[in-house]
C-alpha cells in the first residue's frame, strides 16, 4: 500500500518497549521498512514525561533516536490528559484544541510535500481520534485526512472501573462522544465481535473486526508439543486490579493438580504459594513457548452491571492473542463471553464455570488426557495464524483499500 500513514497517539507514553512498543510502534516500523512513508503524531500524557525526564529514563528519547533512524517523522507535544481517565475525557477539548493548533505547525513541511494527496491517520484510542478530527479540520485544504479509528475496546464502559463516582456521571456523556467518533471515522476498528454486533445494531454504524496482534512467528517456527507436555506448565500472565479475579485463578490451580502454575506478574507476588516472575516484554514469546495453556480468569463479582458488560462485551485480552499467537491453549472463565465463545468455536482451550467450579466446555474434560491437550495445541496454533500482526495489519489494509 503506498498511501503515507499517520500513526496517532494521545494521552499515552510513547516507549520502545511494552506494548506500546508491540501494538503502536512496530507496526509503524514494519510498513517503513517495506518503503512506505510514515509519522507519528503523540499527545504525551504530561505527568508521564516529566516523570520520564526527572528520573532520566530515556523512554522517549530513545523513541526519539529509533524514529530518527528509520526515517520516521515524529511531531509531539505534552498535555495534561491521561488515557481511560474520566476526567480527562471531561476536560479534553481545550487541550486537543490547543495540541492540534502546535502539531499543525509542526507538520507544515510534511503537509506540503503531500499537498492534493490522501493520508492515512491511524488513531490508536479515542483521544487520538479526537484529535485527528481537529487536526483534519486545519488541514483539510492541504490534503485529505482519512481518518481510522482504533478503538480496541469501548472506553466509556470502562470509565466507571476506573473511577467509580465520576465514571459512571460521565458515562452517558462518553458513549454519545463514542457514536459520535465512529460516526465521523472514515473506518474504525474493534477487535471484540460480540460488543461490535451491539453497537452496529443500536446504531446502525459500521465497525471492522480487527484482531489484537499477538507475536510473529519466526519462518521455522513450530511447536514442541512433547516438551510442553512433560512441563505442563500452566500461565498467567497480567495483573488482577479491574480486570482480573484472584479467587478464580486459584480455583482454576486446584482443579488442575497436575499442572505446575507459572505466573508471570509484573510486580511479582504471589498466588497460591507460587512465586511469580516479572518478564520483561521481548522475553514473553520464550515464556508462552513453554506454557501447555494460559489461564484468563476474568472477575465474577457480576453484581455490578459494568463488570458484567466488561466481563461479556468487551474483553478479549492481549495476553490471549499473544497465547494464541504462539499456539497455546486458554483456559477461560464462562463469564468472558467474547473469549469463551472463541474458545468453543475453535476448540482451541477450556472453559471454567466458576459458580459450578468445573469445566463446561468441553463436556466431560479429563484435564490429563494427552490427546486432548494436543488437539487444543494443534487448534489454537491454527486459529492463532489471525492473531500474528501481519494477519492483523492486512484487516487493517483491506478495510483501507476498500473505503479510500
Amino acid at each position: 500500500m503506498e498511501t503515507p500513514v499517520v500513526y496517532v497517539m494521545a494521552g499515552e507514553m510513547l516507549k520502545d518497549s511494552g506494548l506500546q512498543a508491540s501494538q503502536f510502534l512496530a507496526p509503524a516500523l514494519q510498513r517503513r521498512r517495506r518503503g512506505q512513508a510514515v509519522s507519528v503524531i503523540a499527545v504525551l500524557p504530561l505527568l508521564s514525561f516529566l516523570r520520564d525526564k526527572w528520573n532520566r529514563r530515556g523512554a522517549f528519547a530513545a523513541v526519539q533516536s529509533l524514529c530518527s533512524d528509520e526515517g520516521i517523522r515524529l511531531f509531539w507535544v505534552s498535555a495534561p490528559l491521561t488515557l481511560g481517565q474520566p476526567l480527562s475525557f471531561l476536560l479534553h477539548k481545550p487541550w486537543l484544541h490547543l495540541a492540534a493548533f502546535f502539531l499543525e505547525r509542526q507538520m507544515a513541511a510534511m503537509l506540503q510535500e503531500h499537498r492534493g494527496t490522501a493520508m492515512i491517520f491511524h488513531c490508536r484510542s479515542y483521544l487520538a481520534m479526537a484529535l485527528a478530527l481537529r487536526l483534519r479540520r486545519r488541514i483539510r485544504r492541504t490534503l485529505h485526512a482519512y481518518l481510522s479509528f482504533d478503538m480496541r475496546s469501548s472506553l466509556p464502559m470502562e470509565f466507571p472501573l476506573a473511577a467509580p463516582v465520576l465514571g459512571k456521571l460521565a458515562y452517558g456523556a462518553a458513549v454519545q462522544w463514542e457514536m459520535s467518533l465512529v460516526e465521523q471515522a472514515d473506518s474504525a476498528f474493534l477487535p471484540l465481535h460480540v460488543y461490535r454486533k451491539h453497537f452496529c445494531a443500536t446504531t446502525g454504524l459500521q465497525i471492522h473486526y480487527a484482531p489484537i496482534a499477538g507475536f510473529a512467528r519466526e519462518p521455522d517456527f513450530s511447536v514442541d508439543f512433547a516438551g510442553r507436555w512433560q512441563q505442563r506448565k500452566m500461565g498467567f500472565a497480567g495483573t488482577f486490579a479491574a480486570w482480573n479475579d484472584r479467587r478464580v485463578l486459584e480455583q482454576i490451580l486446584e482443579a488442575m493438580p497436575m499442572m505446575r502454575p507459572s505466573l508471570a506478574m509484573p510486580d511479582g507476588g504471589e498466588v497460591s504459594g507460587v512465586s511469580a516472575k516479572s518478564y520483561r516484554y521481548e522475553e514473553m514469546p520464550a515464556y508462552y513457548d513453554e506454557l501447555l495453556a494460559l489461564v484468563i480468569p476474568g472477575r465474577t463479582d457480576l453484581g455490578n452491571y459494568f463488570v458484567r458488560a466488561k466481563m461479556r462485551e468487551n474483553f478479549f485480552s492481549t495476553k490471549a492473542s499473544e497465547a494464541l499467537s504462539r499456539g497455546v491453549p486458554l483456559i477461560v472463565s464462562s463469564a468472558l463471553e467474547e473469549l469463551a465463545s472463541f474458545v468453543r468455536a475453535n476448540d482451541c482451550g477450556l472453559v471454567y464455570d466458576a459458580r459450578s467450579k468445573r469445566f463446561s466446555f468441553p463436556a466431560d474434560v479429563n484435564c490429563d488426557d494427552r490427546a486432548l491437550w494436543e488437539r487444543l495445541t494443534r487448534n489454537a496454533l491454527r486459529a492463532g495464524e489471525s492473531f500474528t500482526p501481519e494477519a492483523v495489519s492486512d484487516c487493517y489494509e483491506d478495510a483501507w483499500r476498500a473505503s479510500l
